[in-house]
């Protein structure tokens, strides 16, 4: 509308191309573009106001360039700041005012009225995907227009697309998909008007920023799919869930872009209610290692120094930071991270910090400018495209480069080479990139740095991985495996394809409900690569410890979750068995030692004695034992290294040792085992249950009026008739003999005439014999 070209007052500038003058005024760039600015000239020199837009989607790149803008404003530019504007047609509107302290502009724009249809009643998200087939048809019937369903991948277009083939090929419909693994013309097509009506099957991709003439209906299942990134692993899953009620509205607008519209939700108004208002910003879902990566080549690796939206994650903040170091791109100095030679080298590369450590690693092996070209070429197809239909790395890169018609995945992955290279580059010749992919020398060395970038992601065959008493043999096993261990524990199965024993896991496909990976795209390695590359990273440590019943003792040699080597030790440190035997009762508790009857009643006396008077006693629940193992169980474990050995534990002893010395002595009597009756006789005292027991003969407590209560507890006393049956059960035998003995006498007294049965209990002789025995 300004009648001017491209990079005269409005100009733009992206990755791969930039059309920018000395007249430009306005800039339009992609937040990595602008993250590099940032970099470069910590200032902004020149640039009075930094736009972004489209923020709801809060993506780690845009929260970034916030903070960074944020702090450049505090540190440089306290006398001129660069002003800030944040758009979006459904901003988090609570939560920026609050971080940001500001007020909220809103604009209305001219917008069409858009009809709203509902599901009668509630769905399930396993069955939105079959409901949108339906829900398509009857809106297709119902209204006219060109219709865009929203799914959450390509799986589930593929799966509509096949219910609705037929129906749409009856009535002369145009069946169309769009999705970002699509190639550019593929896309552009799929946009390009149509004299007959179209229905077009698509993903997020046409949620924002995008204009589909013709479209009237929009169906949405209500699904969306987004990458989590699991801090033990190192990788992302996916994760479908419900659409947000910011997401609803953004596809729902697509109907209502050029005239009015319709939408059909695949869910109920009950369920509408109850959608989330934003999604989860990608700062608390992906991997944080570029953002510390960039931090810390700001000049901070504390994230707390910056002023964020939603502040990262401490843990999934230290994974980062883990993550960088493991790659040697930072080191710590002076008690701060800093980055390393091979960090500042990478840190010039328009590359996230995995592909720009592998191609530091590349430019260090190379020195022939067709090697580094090739190489150049296997970096920008890891960035630019990271999959294939064939799952060997090079094989792929050598099926996109071999392609007839130029695709313009394969021109965009030989101009990111070309940018790798800079003034250098020259002319990339495919030809020849693909003659370097068959020389063993470059493979070998490209095998190498991939393998120090992405060393998390080496892979084992099951077989290697369930033996590795072996040590690593590529000779080993001769059938070729399709299930894998990689190093950060997860699995991965190749489905397509064959491949060796030792490889590099360079992308695989996983969803939430699934137990291990799907591998895409690997590259074979041999076994001598491994302990040359990744010296730095192997661990050797002694593992003790207990399994079913038996101690296992073994010098373990291993990268991440990967057991390079195991042998059998037969020296035994004390201290490892010591842990191993603490480990064992924590995992099985305290009922693997080999208790017998008097530990287990000295074990009930001790927990009586805590339960009444906590504050004079240890701990003898079996928690408070196992806080406490390393006081009554470590002593006793530094020579048991058998299971014989662990049989005669002297647990009683073991348990004795909790208390002190004068507790020691006092035990006995202030929790004595026995009571000792009139009788002479010595009662057994149970403390199972909450107070102690005694079951003794009534007879036997003729003449006593009381017993003595033991820690402030009085004792349950269980009267047995002459036959030991239980006659009643007292803690207080003043009340029994006044009031229940008379009851007891006159129906006992003819069942055993031949004990005595005195009508005062309090003046008789205690006694366990017959009245003929008294005589």
């Amino acid at each position: 509308c300004m009648g001017e070209k491209v990079g005269e007052t409005i100009g733009y500038r992206v990755k791969q191309d930039t059309r920018c003058g000395p007249n430009t005024r306005v800039e339009i760039v992609t937040t990595g573009v602008l993250l590099r600015m940032l970099q470069s000239d910590p200032m902004l020199s020149g640039v009075d106001l930094v736009i972004l837009d489209e923020f709801h989607e809060r993506s780690l790149e845009n929260d970034l360039v916030l903070a960074l803008c944020r702090q450049m404003n505090l540190l440089y530019r306290d006398d001129n700041p660069v002003k800030l504007l944040i758009m979006s047609a459904t901003l988090a509107q609570d939560e920026l005012e609050q971080a940001l302290e500001t007020p909220i502009l809103f604009c209305p724009g001219r917008t069409f009225p858009i009809e709203e249809h509902y599901t009668a009643q509630s769905s399930r998200l396993s069955d939105r995907t079959a409901l949108a087939t339906q829900v398509c048809q009857n809106a297709l019937e119902q209204e006219k227009g060109d219709l865009l369903c929203f799914l959450p991948g390509v799986y589930e277009i593929e799966q509509v697309r096949r219910h609705l083939q037929n129906y749409c090929d009856s009535w002369g419909y145009d069946l169309r998909v769009l999705h970002g693994q699509q190639k550019l013309e593929e896309q552009k097509a799929t946009l390009a008007t149509s004299s007959e009506r179209r229905v077009i099957l698509a993903t997020s991709i046409a949620e924002t920023s995008l204009t589909i003439d013709g479209v009237t209906i929009v169906v949405d299942s209500g699904l969306a799919r987004e990458a989590r990134f699991d801090k033990h692993t190192g990788l992302s899953q996916l994760h479908t869930r419900p659409v947000t009620l910011a997401e609803a509205t953004q596809r729902a607008g697509r109907a209502g872009r050029t005239q009015a519209g319709s939408v059909y939700r695949c869910w109920n108004r009950a369920q509408q209610a109850n959608l989330s208002k934003h999604s989860e910003p990608e700062i608390s879902r992906q991997d944080l290692s570029p953002l510390a990566y960039q931090l810390i080549q700001w000049g901070s690796d504390d994230y707390s120094e910056f002023d964020w939206v939603t502040p990262p994650n401490e843990s999934r903040w230290k994974s980062a930071i883990t993550q960088l170091a493991r790659l040697r791109l930072i080191e710590p100095e002076n008690q701060q991270y800093q980055l390393t030679n091979d960090g500042l080298a990478a840190a010039k590369l328009p590359l996230a910090p995995h592909l720009a450590k592998a191609w530091v690693e590349l430019n260090r092996q190379f020195s022939s400018l067709d090697d580094l070209k090739a190489a150049a070429c296997i970096v920008a197809f890891l960035q630019e495209i990271g999959q294939s239909r064939e799952p060997e790395l090079f094989l792929a890169l050598e099926h996109l480069l071999s392609e007839q018609q130029a695709s313009p995945q394969q021109k965009r992955c030989i101009k990111s080479a070309g940018q790798l290279l800079g003034s250098k580059a020259g002319r990339i010749e495919v030809r020849s990139v693909i003659s370097q992919l068959h020389t063993s020398t470059f493979v070998q060395k490209v095998s190498k740095a991939l393998l120090m970038a992405f060393p998390l992601q080496l892979a084992f065959s099951a077989y290697v991985a369930a033996n590795p008493q072996q040590g690593l043999n590529d000779q080993q096993v001769n059938q070729s495996q399709s299930l894998f261990k990689l190093a950060n524990g997860r699995q991965a199965e190749l489905k397509n394809g064959q491949a060796g024993h030792y490889l590099l896991a360079l992308h695989t496909r996983s969803r939430t409900d699934q137990d291990r990976e799907t591998l895409s795209l690997y590259l074979a390695l041999n076994s001598s690569d491994i302990e040359h590359c990744l010296k730095h990273l192997i661990k050797e440590e002694d593992i003790c410890q207990w399994q079913n019943g038996r101690l296992v003792n073994e010098r373990i040699r291993s990268i991440g979750q990967l057991a390079l080597q195991q042998k059998k030790s037969h020296a035994v440190d004390p201290e490892l068995l010591t842990q191993a035997g603490i480990d064992r009762v924590n995992k099985e508790g305290i009922k693997c030692l080999p208790w017998n009857k008097s530990s287990q009643q000295l074990h009930e006396r001790l927990l009586f004695a805590f339960q009444q008077q906590p504050e004079n006693w240890p701990d003898m629940t079996e928690m408070g034992l196992l806080q406490q193992a390393d006081q009554w169980l470590a002593p006793y474990l530094s020579d048991v290294s058998s299971q014989k050995q662990w049989q005669q534990l002297p647990v009683s002893e073991m348990l004795l040792s909790l208390l002190p010395w004068d507790k020691q002595q006092s035990f006995n009597k202030l929790v004595p085992k026995t009571f000792h009756a009139a009788t002479g006789q010595q009662v057994a005292l149970d403390y199972s249950e909450h107070r102690p027991t005694m079951h003794i003969k009534l007879q036997a407590m003729f003449g006593t009026e009381c017993v003595p209560d033991i820690l402030g507890s009085a004792v349950n006393i269980s009267l047995l008739s002459p036959a030991g049956r239980p006659l009643a059960v007292t803690a207080n035998l003043t009340t029994f003999w006044r009031d229940v003995y008379p009851e007891v006498r006159k129906e006992m007294r003819g069942r055993y005439p031949k004990h005595p049965w005195p009508e005062d209990p309090i003046t008789a002789v205690a006694t366990h014999k017959t009245k003929r025995q008294l005589k």
